[in-house]
């Protein structure tokens, strides 16, 4: 009987960050530029405007794509005409 008690199974911070990400993609997103912004703002992260700029672009691009690839639907959506 003790054989077929199951643990939870138990996941690391990296898993939780990942599915974090595939479940709610737009607020990763949302997340990582105001946490960027933020140490820019505060002088944690010494960058020029231009180079803020840059980054904040680059990463709404990449992250951007990422939230495409966990938001578009897989398969045609029937308009109910048989």
């Amino acid at each position: 009987m003790q054989d077929q008690l199951q643990r939870p199974e138990l996941k690391s911070p990296v898993r939780k960050a990942i599915d974090f990400v595939g479940t709610e993609p737009v607020a990763f997103q949302g997340i990582i530029q105001a946490s960027l912004a933020t140490l820019v703002g505060f002088g944690v992260i010494s960058m020029t405007s231009e180079q803020t700029g840059l980054v904040m672009a680059l990463t709404a691009a990449v992250l951007g794509f990422v939230t495409r690839r966990y938001v578009t639907p897989n398969s045609k959506i029937s308009d109910g005409k048989s």
